[in-house]
């Protein structure tokens, strides 16, 4: 078993959507649109942070996958579970790019999404 067959953890993948509250502003509604994705959760390197600083984005962390997720901005991930331990409270993962091939480390292709941390969850 290879280390793509081995990736330590599982999210889920929402999808944003926006509607009108009933004061008339804007609301978000996420809806799952993946779940038990093999994923690897990082933190993002200094080199990466400030790369994307540069372009206005705020970013926290990486994440790779085995295969395209097909995810974009109007998207979230929740990492449900680390090396097998369910994650009781996941703090949301906004997603701040595409995904991106990636061939490090010799692995082959990956595809990694950068993302940004929240604290808060607007459900």
């Amino acid at each position: 078993m290879g280390l793509l067959d081995q990736f330590p953890h599982r999210c889920t993948i929402r999808y944003r959507s926006r509607t009108k509250g009933t004061l008339g502003g804007a609301k978000d509604t996420w809806t799952n649109e993946q779940t038990n994705v093999k994923c690897w959760e990082q933190p993002a390197g200094d080199a990466e942070i400030m790369d994307y600083e540069k372009r206005g984005m705020r970013i926290t962390h990486r994440v790779y996958f085995i295969v395209n997720p097909s995810i974009s901005t109007n998207h979230q991930i929740l990492i449900t579970e680390r090396s097998g331990i369910t994650v009781a409270s996941p703090s949301p993962l906004e997603v701040r790019s595409l995904a991106l091939p990636d061939s490090s480390a010799g692995l082959g292709v990956l595809w990694k999404v950068m993302c940004d941390q929240t604290t808060s969850e607007d459900d």
